[in-house]
């Protein structure tokens, strides 16, 4: 089981390896009670064991970053319905982790799960120029990946651009569950004012 809070964190390379191994484990187990609870019926139970599995899984990624710990997170937070944390993890992994045939198989098991999210999220692919705008939704800075994907709860948002010398653009925007749209975003170069000069 997973090392109680307030233990010294193991020093030296091998021995996080064999701390966070012993955390992954852990959080396996957690997920197949909190499974075996769930088809007793016992939701509460379930939930609990999903959760120490998650914080397994966080603990283990603290301790050594591994894009496979980010795909076992996104596990245990799709068995606790936390749609949107578990496709962002996903497309973490797609996005760590080169497309190579001893990777494929993460790779291929990461972009099934991230299309199983959708169904619970909506999908909206942003283009916005200049490229090199800043991102937030509802204050909060978000990263557009080369695809520019954007997965969002269903709900309404307030989506901003900024970018140096162009003026701010502020948007609001609605999500459904299962949606998909592409939505373009165009910011105005900031004018450059110039006064005629004074008569003395």
């Amino acid at each position: 089981e997973p090392a109680p809070d307030g233990a010294p964190p193991p020093t030296g390379e091998g021995a996080r390896k064999d701390v966070a191994t012993k955390l992954i484990d852990g959080g396996d187990r957690f997920i197949e009670k909190g499974r075996a609870y769930q088809r007793r019926g016992r939701s509460e139970k379930a939930r609990a064991e999903f959760e120490r599995a998650l914080a397994a899984y966080r603990k283990a990624h603290a301790l050594v970053e591994n894009p496979k710990i980010y795909f076992a997170i996104a596990g245990a937070e799709e068995e606790l319905a936390r749609w949107l944390e578990a496709a962002r993890h996903y497309q973490q992994v797609l996005a760590l982790v080169e497309n190579t045939a001893t990777n494929h198989a993460l790779r291929a098991a990461a972009a099934a799960r991230l299309e199983d999210t959708r169904q619970y999220l909506g999908v909206v692919t942003v283009r916005v120029k200049p490229t090199q705008a800043r991102v937030t939704v509802d204050g909060a800075p978000v990263a557009l990946g080369p695809d520019g994907v954007l997965f969002l709860a269903p709900g309404s948002y307030t989506v901003a651009f900024t970018a140096e010398r162009y003026t701010p653009l502020e948007v609001k925007i609605t999500v459904e569950a299962g949606s998909e749209s592409e939505r373009t975003f165009q910011l105005e170069p900031t004018p450059v004012l110039v006064e005629a000069p004074k008569r003395p």
